[in-house]
């Protein structure tokens, strides 16, 4: 999976860039919604959610060569989360693929990741990290618009030249650009948004990624706490002899804040 990644330290670095491309402030403004953006992701773990996951791929004539529709509730659980399966493709699951879902933890693992601030664990995880993206990418502010009646700082990033990262996270980030929108009440990151400006070799260039486009919203879920509320990854890539159309569009909605648990007794 990939679509947490999207989320990780999306304001890893300072814009670069001359006075004229911002405002006196925007340094200490992006440093500020770093801190935000760690307290949203603790937060997460305060609700009680349901998380939809839909995937679809096609060929190059439109052909659907795999579907997938799940639905889960997720319940904070310890220091991880209990994900329970509920809908698989507009049916009633069975006691094995309950199971089956619940041992992969997908959601448990990348909550995880968010909080440690790096990519996944394999190199597709890694590749689409948006945070790993916006480290090798320089910017530029944008002016003030409105996301959701919510006034927001729109940042432009796009590649840099000037820096070098190794292995797929590189490659890809330097063909990468995009926006981010920050919320000017808060410091939240309520919208970003990336795409690939070029094809990308990948797996020792037996595969090549000819577009990657990405979005995310968030919006208010708590107070002074956003999170996301869909994510949406598109990609077109081709392996050997095979071009793929992936889609894949993560929902998540119905948050519930949980209690804290009772004070012991004396």
């Amino acid at each position: 999976m990939v679509s947490f990644q999207l989320l990780a330290l999306l304001l890893l670095v300072a814009p670069k860039g001359g006075p004229e491309s911002r405002p006196e402030d925007l340094t200490a403004i992006l440093k500020k919604a770093r801190q935000v953006q760690v307290a949203d992701v603790k937060a997460w773990h305060q609700f009680r959610f349901r998380r939809t996951s839909f995937r679809e791929d096609r060929d190059d004539e439109g052909v659907v060569r795999r579907h997938e529709e799940l639905a889960f509730q997720v319940t904070p659980h310890g220091e991880d989360f209990e994900e329970r399966l509920v809908e698989i493709d507009g049916r009633k699951p069975t006691r094995d693929e309950v199971k089956s879902q619940r041992d992969q933890a997908r959601f448990a693992k990348h909550y995880r990741t968010l909080l440690a601030g790096n990519g996944g664990d394999d190199q597709e995880d890694r590749g689409y990290s948006l945070g790993q993206l916006l480290k090798m990418s320089s910017y530029r502010y944008a002016g003030l618009e409105e996301v959701n009646r919510n006034l927001c700082y729109r940042i432009d990033f796009e590649p840099d030249v000037e820096r070098d990262v190794a292995g797929l996270e590189g490659k890809i980030a330097r063909a990468t650009e995009g926006s981010l929108w920050i919320t000017v009440d808060g410091l939240h990151v309520a919208r970003a948004r990336a795409r690939t400006v070029r094809p990308v070799a990948i797996v020792l260039s037996l595969a090549k990624l000819y577009a990657m486009d990405v979005a995310m919203e968030s919006a208010p879920v708590g107070k002074d706490t956003w999170l996301p509320v869909e994510i949406d990854l598109k990609t077109r890539a081709r392996v050997l002899f095979s071009t793929r159309h992936r889609r894949n569009l993560y929902r998540y909605m119905e948050f519930e804040a949980m209690r804290a648990p009772d004070a012991a007794a004396p």
